[in-house]
């Protein structure tokens, strides 16, 4: 089944030519530990402390190829193509696979009304952020939503399958398009169940959260974005790269893409300004995104969207602000999904 076979204890430069050379058609790509791995690791472990190790994985991820499995001595990985042959939850019905590419799952309202509501559910990073699961690009966040919105609400989620743990439901050297692949899914899907945009909610919380921001501001849709990571600096430089935003998969950083995203808004969209929140920002001083936010967003747009900054003692650290906020993520997305709109703005709450 493996359509390359190769070696981290074989020379680096001889690693990427012959990974260069595999042809687009190849499903399978097996990479061995050699004497560089410890037993149980796999290659997104091994590259947080091999240089050589993560630019191979880079490298891959760049050519399409993600892990989806680890043995005791290799790292098995498929291309994009092979993935609904491959994953057994689509294979199964649980997700299907967009025409695009883009792996989802739609469940139906718990009513049925003629014109129904959606929430649109974007993953966070994984709990494991180095699990060699493919569910490391499909974290299933806020499992009992349906619960707690109202009943012609179905729910639409969207796996962030790219990158290595992850795209950020952006642009990538391998899907250059990747965001215009996503907005026409949400359209997709409302035309298909005959939902109008007005009636669409998107909800995400970190990684996530970037989705929602994103893609909120770009298609005009009401949002609920939890400490959205809008600048790579914090990862990059306290946790080495720990998101593998550097090496070439992303053509830009995230100050990049989001400084153009405000000033394309302010610049084309003030005239239709009503006065109510566009969206809204969940975000905490006692997180380490505060000061990205305050800058990227608060000091730029904190007319348009409502912002709520969190000082719960409970918040520590950036995980934190979505469990500890989720009380006020789901009243605001009950209060989009009925039409209802806040004021834009900053409040502080706990």
């Amino acid at each position: 089944m493996t359509d390359l076979k190769l070696s981290l204890s074989a020379p680096l430069s001889e690693t990427l030519e012959e990974l260069d050379k595999t042809p687009e058609a190849a499903k399978y790509v097996e990479v061995s530990h050699g004497s560089i791995g410890v037993e149980g690791e796999s290659i997104l472990e091994i590259a947080r402390r091999s240089e050589d190790a993560k630019e191979i994985l880079v490298r891959c991820s760049m050519a399409g190829f993600y892990v989806y499995r680890k043995t005791e001595k290799e790292t098995r990985l498929v291309k994009d193509h092979a993935i609904g042959d491959l994953w057994h939850r689509v294979k199964q019905g649980d997700f299907s696979v967009s025409s695009e590419g883009l792996v989802y799952s739609y469940t139906s309202p718990l009513c049925s009304t003629p014109i129904p509501k959606l929430l649109v559910i974007f993953s966070s990073m994984s709990t494991s952020i180095y699990n060699s699961s493919m569910m490391r690009y499909f974290e299933q966040n806020f499992k009992s939503a349906q619960k707690y919105i109202p009943q012609d609400t179905g729910v639409l989620r969207i796996a962030d399958i790219g990158g290595v743990v992850g795209a950020f439901y952006l642009n990538t050297h391998r899907n250059p398009n990747n965001t215009l692949r996503i907005q026409r899914l949400l359209s997709e899907i409302a035309i298909e169940h005959n939902i109008p945009n007005c009636n669409i909610v998107l909800y995400g919380a970190s990684k996530g959260g970037t989705a929602a921001l994103f893609h909120g501001i770009t298609g005009g849709y009401k949002f609920v974005s939890v400490d959205p990571i809008v600048s790579d600096e914090y990862y990059v430089e306290a946790y080495r790269d720990s998101h593998f935003t550097l090496g070439g998969i992303f053509r830009e950083s995230k100050d990049q893409v989001f400084a153009q995203l405000i000033s394309h808004k302010l610049r084309y969209s003030d005239t239709k300004f009503t006065g109510e929140a566009e969206g809204s920002v969940i975000f905490s001083e006692r997180s380490p995104q505060h000061s990205a936010i305050m800058k990227t967003l608060v000091n730029r747009i904190g007319h348009r969207l409502a912002f709520y900054n969190s000082i719960n003692p409970a918040i520590n650290d950036h995980p934190d602000v979505s469990p500890m906020t989720l009380h006020l993520a789901t009243m605001l997305m009950n209060q989009f999904l009925l039409n209802e709109r806040p004021y834009p703005g900053l409040r502080t709450i706990i």
